[in-house]
């Protein structure tokens, strides 16, 4: 297993409300961000329509280095701060974890902040330290450009 841990942030326009809509709606992010969410559903919705349970696949790559994460995710939305998608285990003896916490702050202008750890599976040959820094930076960057795009 090796240990993947990064921040980014950025500053948009939109306000802090549309920011975690958006952000809430992982079955959008394969439109905006589909260099690495190369597909994503909403396996389950709240009362109020918000997605509690999704499902993406991820592609990780660094070079000619790359890794693919098929994920089942808990979505838990934190109204006008917070938007945590982890992971789901499946089961005894799987370790691996994934997590991605977006952290609204309000502004002007409004802060964007993407927190990324995870623990994978991946060959012990395969370094993946250097994977978390742009992992999260193009993820921010990604989701920034879509808000300010409108």
């Amino acid at each position: 297993m090796k240990e993947l841990s990064a921040a980014a942030e950025a500053s948009v326009d939109a306000p802090p409300e549309a920011c975690v809509s958006f952000l809430a709606q992982v079955d959008r992010y394969p439109s905006w961000y589909p260099e690495v969410v190369r597909s994503a559903d909403v396996l389950e919705r709240g009362s109020d329509g918000v997605p509690v349970r999704a499902r993406a696949d991820v592609h990780l790559a660094l070079g000619p280095i790359s890794h693919d994460l098929k994920l089942v995710l808990d979505v838990v939305v934190a109204p006008a701060r917070e938007v945590r998608l982890t992971r789901v285990g499946g089961g005894a003896g799987d370790d691996e974890r994934f997590a991605l916490v977006w952290r609204v702050s309000e502004g002007p202008p409004t802060r964007l902040r993407l927190e990324l750890s995870a623990q994978v599976d991946v060959p012990r040959f395969v370094p993946v330290g250097g994977l978390g820094g742009p992992f999260a930076q193009g993820f921010v960057q990604a989701a920034a450009r879509a808000l300010d795009s409108g």
